[in-house]
């Protein structure tokens, strides 16, 4: 997995975060010289039991496909990134992931509107589902935004410090490589983080051995070290990086430390979960993104 951006797609719903989209987008289209698609799905509404478009004639089709690429050019009005519409008809989720596969994207870039609690828990979220589906990188930006920056040919975009959460084994290998990637090209320092969700119980210890305290922090040295092992495999990218073991449920930790130290990113990769393990603990990614203190990378296994 390589860090590249010659082509983006960006998710356009006309809603106030769009904002932050085209902000991040265009600064990451200007900064890296790629080309930018602003797609917006036009979707009809369906009727609950046939799942047929409830209303679908096709001069309506075109009339709110021309009011779409209308609105398209007059918010990316000013810009001078190399951009382009893209305006369908259908799901905005399976839409988005078509067209990405289509385009050959190297990143998708989305809102997230924050729902919470019982909307939530029923329906989740467009961009949660399309994180499920999406197996190319998605950046998740959201109001209000906490480090909103310009996206201009003169204040291009900058992420000072980010933040990783990955395991220790081989599997973490390809998002850290990428991770170290994004942080060179930024000059950012990059903070590899590992969660410790349940420690060593000390009623299990041998009373002949070392304290519990010590026993500790010693399996926190090893898993320190063993995080730049991995990251010496993964990649020879030049960046400044900082290992930590925290103890805690890996999304929690990783957002709050995130928010804690004021981060810029964060870059954590996406396992496949079956769906009862979905509904029963869902994943670290979604928990991140539904906490996210800062714009959130999410990438594939695949």
């Amino acid at each position: 997995m390589r860090f590249k951006l010659d082509k983006i797609l960006c998710a356009a719903d006309f809603s106030a975060h769009f904002r932050q989209v085209m902000h991040y987008g265009v600064g990451l289209a200007l900064q890296f010289e790629a080309r930018l698609l602003i797609l917006h799905s036009v979707c009809f509404p369906h009727n609950p039991l046939y799942g047929t478009a409830v209303y679908n004639r096709s001069d309506e089709h075109k009339k709110l496909g021309r009011k779409a690429g209308e609105t398209v050019e007059k918010l990316m009005k000013g810009y001078s990134a190399n951009w382009e519409p893209v305006i369908t008809f259908g799901e905005p989720v399976e839409e988005i992931v078509r067209v990405a596969d289509e385009q050959d994207v190297d990143m998708v870039i989305a809102a997230s509107h924050g729902l919470s609690g019982l909307k939530r828990m029923l329906f989740g979220t467009v961009v949660e589902r399309l994180v499920r589906e999406m197996t190319r990188p998605v950046l998740v930006v959201r109001l209000p935004a906490h480090h909103e920056q310009s996206a201009s040919a003169e204040n291009k975009l900058c992420f000072g410090k980010i933040v990783t959460g990955c395991d220790v084994s081989a599997k973490a290998i390809p998002m850290l490589g990428y991770a170290m990637e994004v942080a060179a090209e930024f000059g950012a320092e990059l903070h590899l983080l590992h969660a410790i969700e349940r420690p060593v119980d000390k009623e299990l210890m041998d009373s002949d051995q070392a304290p519990y305290g010590e026993v500790q922090q010693a399996m926190q040295d090893r898993l320190r070290q063993k995080l730049l092992q991995l990251a010496a495999e993964a990649s020879d990218a030049p960046c400044d990086l900082k290992a930590a073991v925290l103890q805690g449920v890996p999304g929690e930790r990783l957002s709050s430390y995130a928010a804690e130290n004021a981060s810029d990113l964060i870059i954590i990769g996406k396992h496949q979960h079956t769906a009862i393990e979905k509904l029963l603990v869902g994943s670290t990614a979604e928990a991140v993104l539904r906490s996210d203190p800062c714009p959130v990378m999410v990438l594939s296994e695949k």
